[in-house]
């Protein structure tokens, strides 16, 4: 097997694992969930260098042979698992628990600062 497909089989399967985990074998749940998350939170990184590497590896002609086209299929196909890690679900926005939206109110609506500075006024004045 040639170094570029044994290179973009080990990419591919750290995205099925982000995407699909491992998570029902005892074994494997841990070391799953590792890898699945160091690929989930670097998705974009990664993204970066695995379009950057192919480029290179198309230049010298790493995709001419049977198995470099079978990788660049693959790769192709751990890219697009890749965006879809990075891109949010158009579903989801931002959701704040009950409990801290009385918190985050401040913050919010960017009141934060003078409710901070009245606080150090009202300390300096002896209040």
């Amino acid at each position: 097997m040639e170094p570029v497909l044994k290179s973009a089989a080990l990419g591919a399967v750290a995205v099925l694992n982000a995407r699909y985990p491992r998570i029902r074998s005892r074994a494997l749940t841990i070391p799953s969930f590792a890898s699945g998350w160091i690929t989930t939170e670097t998705a974009g990184l990664l993204l970066g260098g695995h379009a950057i590497r192919n480029v290179f590896r198309a230049r010298r002609g790493d995709f001419a042979t049977k198995q470099g086209k079978a990788a660049a299929v693959i790769e192709v196909a751990t890219m697009a698992g890749l965006a879809g890690l990075v891109q949010p679900h158009p579903d989801e926005g931002v959701r704040v628990s009950p409990g801290l939206g009385g918190q985050l109110h401040h913050v919010v609506a960017g009141t934060f600062l003078p409710d901070a500075l009245a606080v150090e006024r009202a300390v300096d004045d002896g209040h």
